[in-house]
C-alpha cells in the first residue's frame, strides 16, 4: 500500500471503534472492580457492567458528536 493515496476514513472509523471499545473495557473493568471492594459480585452486576459497556461509550462517543457537528 503506497502512503500516498487519498485519505478515504476507513483506518478513522477502525481507530475509534477500537477506541470505544477499549474505553468501554475500562469503564467496565472500573466498575466492577469497585463492586467487588463492597462484595462479592452477582449476575446482576455482570449484567450492569456489561449494559456499561455498551452504554458509556455510546453515550460519550453521541455526547463528543454532537457537539463536534452543530452548526451554529
Amino acid at each position: 500500500m503506497s502512503h500516498n493515496q487519498p485519505f478515504d476514513g476507513r483506518r478513522a472509523v477502525i481507530a475509534l471503534t477500537c477506541a470505544v471499545v477499549l474505553l468501554g473495557l475500562l469503564i467496565s473493568a472500573a466498575v466492577l472492580r469497585s463492586w467487588s471492594l463492597h462484595g462479592p459480585l452477582t449476575p446482576f452486576s455482570y449484567m450492569a457492567a456489561g449494559t456499561l459497556y455498551v452504554l458509556a461509550p455510546a453515550g460519550l462517543s453521541w455526547r463528543f458528536l454532537n457537539e463536534q457537528f452543530k452548526t451554529h
